[in-house]
Order: C-alpha cells, then sequence, then structure tokens
C-alpha cells in the first residue's frame, strides 16, 4: 500500500516495530527524532502515519504542536511504557488517535500492521480489515432491543468452542453487552441530532424498525487473537466522548457514570484496566463501530501480560 510511517521515538523497541509494520505493509519507514526533523518529514511526506514515544511529558509538549499542525489524530500513535491511566499528560492534548502500551511481541505485530492499514483507509470499518485473509467472520443481527441478551450468549457460545477461558469470556461478554446497549440506547438520534431512546428503560422492548437501527454484532477468531464488533448506523459516537469518558474513569476515583450521559454504559475504565483492547470507529451520519480484542492465551494471567490498545478513528 502507497504510504510512510514516522517514528519518532529513543527506544530502540518502536524502531524495530516501525520496521516491522513496514515490512507487513508496505509503507515506507522514517526516522526522526528532533522537531526539525519531524517536521521536514511530515513536509516531503503528507500521507504519514506517526509512531510516536509519548512517555516523557516535555517531549510530547516540544513536539506535539508540529504533529498536530501536519497530521490528523487518527494517523498518530502514542507508544508508552505503561498504561494510559499513569501517562495523565496525554489526556492534555487529543493529537493521538491510537495509545499502545509498549508490548509488541506475539500477536500484536500482526495487529498493529492492521490498525496502520486502518488508519489510511478510508473505510476503516468491518471486523474483517482486522484479521488475516480467509479469518472466518461470524455475523448476528438484532433486530429488538430484547434480543441483546441471546446475541451475548451466542459470543460466549463461539468463545467455548474456541477454548477461551471462562473469566476471559465472561469479561468479553460485558464488553460485547455495554456495547450493544449503547448501540441500542446511545447511538439512535433523530434528524436534529437529538437522541431518541438514551431516556427509555434498559429493560425496554422494542423493534428496531429500520436498517439503521439494527445492531450487527461480529466475531472473528485467527490462531493469535480474537476480535468482537459492534457497529450501528448512526455514527453518533465522538472522539471527544470517548476521551471524555477515559479521563474522567482515569483521574476522578469517584466517578461514578450517570444513565443520563452519553456511553455510560461502556465503562471504559474496567474494560481497559481488565487488559481488554479496544477500537472505535465513527463516521458521523454513516456508522459507528466498536471492536472488542484480545489475544489467545492459554490462561487469564497469560492474557494480562499480552498486547493491550485503545485506538479512536473518529471524523
Amino acid at each position: 500500500m502507497a504510504g510512510n510511517l514516522l517514528v519518532i521515538s529513543d527506544h530502540e523497541e518502536d524502531a524495530r516495530l516501525g520496521q516491522t509494520i513496514c515490512q507487513k505493509t508496505g509503507v515506507v519507514y522514517h526516522f526522526a527524532r528532533t522537531g526539525e526533523k519531524v517536521r521536514a518529514a511530515l513536509t516531503d511526506f503528507p500521507q504519514t502515519v506517526v509512531l510516536w514515544g509519548a512517555d516523557d511529558p516535555q517531549m510530547v509538549q516540544e513536539l506535539g504542536g508540529i504533529i498536530a499542525k501536519m497530521c490528523s489524530p487518527g494517523k498518530v500513535f502514542a507508544v508508552t511504557n505503561s498504561p494510559l491511566n499513569e501517562k495523565p499528560h496525554l489526556f492534555k492534548t487529543q493529537i493521538w488517535g491510537h495509545h499502545l502500551l509498549r508490548r509488541f511481541e506475539g500477536a500484536a505485530t500482526e495487529l498493529y500492521s492492521r490498525l496502520v492499514e486502518a488508519s489510511f483507509s478510508q473505510y476503516p470499518f468491518d471486523l474483517d480489515l482486522y484479521f488475516p485473509k480467509q479469518t472466518p467472520v461470524q455475523r448476528i443481527m438484532i433486530t429488538r432491543s430484547t434480543q441483546k441478551a441471546a446475541a451475548v450468549e451466542a459470543i460466549q457460545k463461539v468463545f467455548a468452542k474456541q477454548n477461551v477461558t471462562s473469566r476471559l469470556a465472561a469479561l468479553v461478554a460485558q464488553a460485547v453487552d455495554e456495547a450493544v446497549m449503547n448501540a441500542v440506547f446511545d447511538a439512535p438520534v433523530g434528524p436534529d441530532g437529538k437522541p431518541t431512546k438514551r431516556l427509555l428503560p434498559r429493560d425496554a422492548d422494542f423493534e428496531l424498525l429500520t436498517e439503521r437501527e439494527f445492531v450487527r454484532l461480529e466475531v472473528a477468531c485467527c490462531e493469535q487473537y480474537v476480535g468482537v464488533a459492534v457497529s450501528d448506523g448512526f455514527g453518533s459516537l465522538k472522539k471527544e466522548i470517548v476521551l471524555g469518558f477515559l479521563g474522567k474513569d482515569y483521574h476522578e476515583q469517584t466517578y461514578i457514570p450517570k444513565a443520563k450521559d452519553q456511553g455510560a454504559g461502556l465503562g471504559l475504565n474496567g474494560l481497559l484496566s481488565a487488559g481488554l483492547s479496544m477500537v472505535f470507529i465513527s463516521k458521523p451520519g454513516a456508522k459507528t463501530e466498536v471492536i472488542v480484542f484480545f489475544p489467545r492465551a492459554e490462561n487469564y494471567k497469560s492474557f494480562k501480560t499480552g498486547f493491550r490498545f485503545v485506538s479512536i478513528i473518529a471524523e
């Protein structure tokens, strides 16, 4: 594919990851450390994804302005040694669209390569984009609000066949349950952009009348990782909403989501802290997709040491 990848980092692991991604995707590798070289690279190669070692708040402050002016957030991957909740300086800027924990073994390079490809795509939706070719994708369509439980149970049956540990399967089921709840109740908006179902009781039983209201579930399993996607046809999820809930979760220990808050059911802090990885993709008026990823693991302890990331690709 046409494109460039610029690594800005003092960590050799980041450079190696960038080189591996380039080998897998065909994009051209570049490296820079100073503001002058970063500016030159982004000027000469505008179609560029940035892999940015963002542990140091001072470095983020020094280079952030350059990157923000020359690269869209959806093409910026911030990489740190510790989880997002330990890097509050990243919440002071919204120039990044992806956060990667610096764990690049196993499935990470394969999945991160596909995230880079998605960041170049005009249509970064659909689960099969994030898996090797020929990976089977199972699909479930929800056309009534009360079908959620049956859909989540069907996903759990897939996990059982794939020998996913029960503890991990339960965690992912919770994430899927909450994502479906948001797609059914929080996502629908009227012509004026105002929510139409957010104030309904969460146990309300009603038919989803149009294809736009239908909620689609997809699940795919390859040798290295598993993904579950939940999508709706409204595209009402915004990047600032996701970052806002992440910020509240990480900065306010006593924060409890309120039912009236958009996306309150996502419980991002608990899901991410537990080790799940999530991708949020949204195009206004067209589609929102939330994808939950987790690595194949023999046990829960092994899962906790695997890849971890959060991506937000939204206009």
